[in-house]
């Protein structure tokens, strides 16, 4: 199938379309706007990552410490959403691979330590 969505992974500058600049974010009715961005605009784009809350995209135009999210912006050209889904599949399995990993050389503690470290503080406090 054919997308517009942004390639993530396509970290190549090009021209983007913003598409939207009021989002639910959470889907709880708390309407967030990117005042600064234009619906219908071409923007260029620079970069971007992909972080805990989203995949966050970055222009040129306007300087944004934290980016975008993606999903605010479309690709002027369609391309097979295949592409996409093959790189956010790799890209997964990476970080699923890198977090077996720093479990397995204790990098990572279990969730009941974690809590009780919490509690402990909270209880000092």
């Amino acid at each position: 199938m054919e997308t517009k969505n942004i390639n993530v992974f396509n970290q190549i500058s090009r021209k983007i379309r913003c598409i939207n600049n009021i989002f639910d974010y959470l889907g709880d009715g708390n309407i967030y706007t990117e005042k600064e961005l234009e619906i219908g605009k071409i923007y260029t784009f620079k970069l971007a990552n992909i972080e805990s809350y989203g995949s966050m995209v970055f222009i040129e135009e306007i300087d944004n410490k934290y980016g975008y999210h993606d999903f605010l912006f479309e690709e002027l050209e369609v391309y097979d959403d295949e592409i996409l889904k093959e790189k956010y599949n790799h890209w997964l399995s990476e970080k699923l691979g890198q977090s077996l990993i720093d479990a397995d050389e204790g990098r990572v503690k279990p969730t009941k330590e974690v809590f009780d470290k919490i509690l402990n503080r909270i209880k000092q406090i």
